[in-house]
């Protein structure tokens, strides 16, 4: 057994690679859970609204170091800049003493993101599965609301704006490498640590797809 052991410790090490490289895609991210309790009363016996959502597509780009101990397991750690957010419609806003019914708030948050993500290759194909932690540190947000027609009644904005500064996610996803370093992958994130700011979300959790390439700058 020892043998064994160190046999396949000397082989890891006789294959260990360390490669660099690019990727770039597509976000499609939102929110989930939306209560709001307003401090004005509201219509009829309601005491609070669930809020209706939608996805908002943003972009990632940045570049990744990966090591690969073994052709089944290897680690990969990325450093991204990432766009998250969400739209919502909410029924009625009070702004600056005006009533609008019937809005659309668009929230854009802005994050640099160091996934750590720990890989296994199908034996024999470029197919492999990856799953890891994500922290993110928000580096600012800007959103609008809008009415039916368009017009824009209201700006959220600031550094930190509708949620923490540190964010924790969770990732999981697919994807396929060809031999030539180019790589496919699909990936769900799913965030951990909610917000405790009071604007939305404010006890929610932002998720997203992400689609991206890859490329295998160079391998050591």
């Amino acid at each position: 057994m020892i043998l064994l052991i160190c046999a396949a410790l000397g082989l890891s090490h006789a294959y260990a690679q360390f490669t660099v490289g690019a990727k770039a895609g597509l976000n499609v991210a939102s929110i989930g859970n939306v209560t709001v309790y307003p401090s004005n009363p509201l219509p009829g016996d309601l005491e609070s609204w669930t809020l209706e959502y939608g996805y908002l597509p943003g972009a990632h780009v940045g570049g990744y170091a990966r090591y690969a101990f073994s052709p089944l397991f290897s680690v990969q750690t990325e450093l991204l800049y990432s766009q998250m957010g969400y739209k919502i419609s909410i029924p009625t806003v009070d702004l600056r003493g005006h009533v609008y019914d019937n809005v659309t708030g668009r929230m854009r948050m802005h994050y640099l993101n160091l996934p750590v993500l720990f890989r296994l290759t199908v034996p024999g194909s470029g197919l492999f599965a990856e799953v890891g932690p994500q922290p993110g540190l928000l580096l600012g947000s800007h959103g609008s609301i809008r009415t039916k027609t368009g017009e824009r009644v209201g700006d959220v904005a600031g550094a930190s704006g509708p949620a923490t500064t540190f964010d924790l996610s969770g990732v999981a996803g697919l994807g396929y490498r060809w031999k030539n370093g180019l790589a496919l992958s699909a990936h769900y994130v799913h965030e951990f640590k909610t917000s405790e700011k009071e604007f939305i979300p404010r006890m929610t959790r932002k998720y997203a797809v992400q689609l991206s390439v890859a490329y295998d700058i160079k391998t050591f």
